[in-house]
């Protein structure tokens, strides 16, 4: 059974020092997409994660090396990737929701609140932050990440949140 696994991260803030400290921990990934606000660092997170990096551009990344939003394809799903702050997400996920479905997307992964969140909707659609890895803004503070692992022969999908202060994460 061949697995993919997905680094997900956003508002790394030039840390790159945590995402050694990820990558200690999780070994190996196939993948990073980062939801934004790496400041002109993408070239260490490939260097660190030996793997494709895909990245959208940030409110704090004024390079303009990554798009403001993209859509991959991953097996047989639809990832919208933005880093939120367009689309109001420190108000409500609605408009991000409305834009990543228009896209076709099933899945829609975003960053700017610092603050971790997964929703799988009735119909399986999924919205998630995977929270900060450079300067976390939930109550525990803890540096946060998320793993995703896609199934190569069935299309099944699990996401994991990380935080680096605790041994493991929550499952979805």
């Amino acid at each position: 059974m061949s697995r993919l696994k997905v680094l997900v991260i956003s508002d790394t803030h030039r840390n790159v020092r945590k995402i050694k400290d990820v990558m200690k921990r999780e070994k190996k990934v196939d993948l990073v997409l980062h939801m934004g606000d790496l400041e002109g660092h993408g070239e260490y997170i490939r260097e660190i994660t030996q793997c494709p990096l895909e990245a959208v551009r940030g409110n704090c990344d004024y390079d303009g090396e990554w798009p403001l939003e993209t859509v991959i394809q991953l097996g047989g799903h639809v990832i919208f990737m933005t880093h939120g702050h367009r689309y109001g997400v420190d108000y409500g996920l609605y408009d991000l929701e409305d834009m990543a479905r228009g896209c076709g997307a099933d899945i829609a992964m975003y960053g700017h609140t610092h603050v971790p969140y997964f929703e799988r909707q009735e119909d399986g659609f999924v919205i998630l932050n995977p929270g900060s890895l450079g300067s976390p803004r939930q109550a525990s503070r803890q540096c946060a990440y998320m793993v995703m692992e896609l199934d190569e022969e069935t299309d099944e999908i699990e996401f994991h949140q990380e935080y680096l202060s605790s041994p493991g994460g929550r499952f979805w």
